[in-house]
């Protein structure tokens, strides 16, 4: 009976889905209470999803609201119109043609957002959901369609918190794919596990530390990881020459580990000598597979997402730099490579391209001139050519 009444929900929110662009006045009519209610958000969470900001690390929507556009410093900004049960219309731009509309409806014990999506004229639906609540006010099931595909979860309360088993249809039932447990402590949320490996998903306590120590304590983690992961699958080669921590500037933890060989050195220098910068090229490739999720990544991640881009470029460059340079010092890293006096250790961020400022910053200035008489200048360099920053000792 369950699946059933779910399957009937879901068809219910496909069919709206259909009319959504088409009904986009209608509900803009039937959400506004006060078109003159707007703040402003630099990063609003939408979402209705029951401790959905807590899971995605997002600070709650109330502390970010402010009455004027000019004092925030954001590539996105979020125009929000309030009416008596919250939030009625989010507009969130990108640029000056580009913008979503998320849409609040309000039910007895029920709430649904409309998502849309606009761009120079043209409207596309993106995704519906819908939460349902117990009388008390408790978060009953919540339910999510976008583009034929769909997601359900159900709550139910015990004397431990609330637990939370999400669904997804499969060949006409509902197949569980993940239960959490959701703890409180003086009515906030304190930690939410996922119960099927006793992952920790967010930790209050972790949450309140400040940047500074989140990155510290993940540093050590890193490393211990590492030296884990190189224990389990050590490399073949008796040459490894090095240690490459590549990331993206957009989600910079965890990075994917490149062990390049004196031997692919040697194959590369004469025609393609950055190409052994780049972790994914390399016969030992570690596409992040050393790191088990600990939601340490997820959380600093989702800080550093909040800070101005610029402070966020010196911050990790800041961070890989003393990684590499503790890489490069570990007697156990070094023994499990067998490493000699030349073994070294990068830190990339693949966004970067040919950025041979970025490489300038980490490394000394003789070997900087060094791999800039190699490389050449960078209007030489292809634009699908890639440069990495160095952390080296002298």
């Amino acid at each position: 009976m369950a699946d059933q009444n779910f399957s009937n929900q879901l068809k219910q929110l496909a069919l709206e889905f259909e009319s959504m662009t088409d009904n986009y006045p209608h509900l803009l009519e039937q959400a506004i209470s006060d078109p003159e209610s707007g703040k402003w958000s630099p990063d609003y969470f939408t979402s209705l999803e029951p401790y959905g900001s807590e899971i995605q690390h997002k600070t709650p929507p109330s502390r970010l609201l402010v009455n004027s556009p000019e004092v925030l410093s954001s590539d996105t900004l979020s125009l929000v119109l309030l009416g008596s049960h919250g939030a009625e219309l989010v507009r969130t731009f990108y640029g000056d043609k580009i913008y979503y509309d998320d849409i609040y409806i309000y039910d007895d014990n029920a709430i649904k957002r409309y998502q849309i999506y606009h761009s120079d004229g043209d409207t596309k639906p993106v995704l519906i959901e819908l939460l349902v609540l117990t009388e008390e006010g408790s978060p009953s099931q919540f339910l999510t369609y976008y583009d034929g595909a769909s997601l359900i979860i159900n709550y139910t309360s015990n004397n431990q918190g609330i637990l939370s088993k999400s669904y997804i249809p499969s060949d006409g039932a509902l197949k569980e794919y993940k239960t959490m447990r959701i703890d409180f402590e003086d009515g906030q949320v304190k930690e939410i596990v996922d119960l099927a490996n006793s992952s920790l998903i967010y930790s209050l306590e972790e949450a309140a530390k400040p940047l500074s120590t989140l990155l510290a304590e993940y540093q050590d983690r890193v490393m211990a990881m590492i030296i884990a992961g190189l224990k389990e699958r050590p490399p073949e080669a008796e040459d490894v020459s090095g240690m490459v921590l590549e990331y993206f500037s957009e989600s910079p933890f965890p990075p994917s580990i490149g062990l390049p060989t004196a031997s692919e050195r040697a194959k590369w220098k004469g025609d393609s000598v950055i190409w052994w910068f780049n972790a994914a090229d390399m016969e030992y490739f570690y596409e992040c597979e050393f790191f088990y999720q600990d939601n340490s990544d997820e959380l600093l991640n989702a800080k550093l997402e909040e800070l101005d881009f610029d402070y966020v470029v010196d911050i990790v460059d800041a961070f890989y730099l003393e990684l590499a340079g503790r890489i490069v010092n570990s007697p156990e890293i070094r023994a499990l490579l067998s490493a000699d006096d030349n073994f070294f250790c990068t830190a990339h961020d693949y966004t970067c391209g040919t950025d041979l400022g970025l490489l300038k910053k980490f490394l000394p200035n003789s070997l900087y001139q060094e791999i800039e008489s190699e490389v050449g200048a960078p209007e030489e360099l292809g634009e699908d050519q890639v440069l990495s920053a160095f952390g080296k000792l002298n």
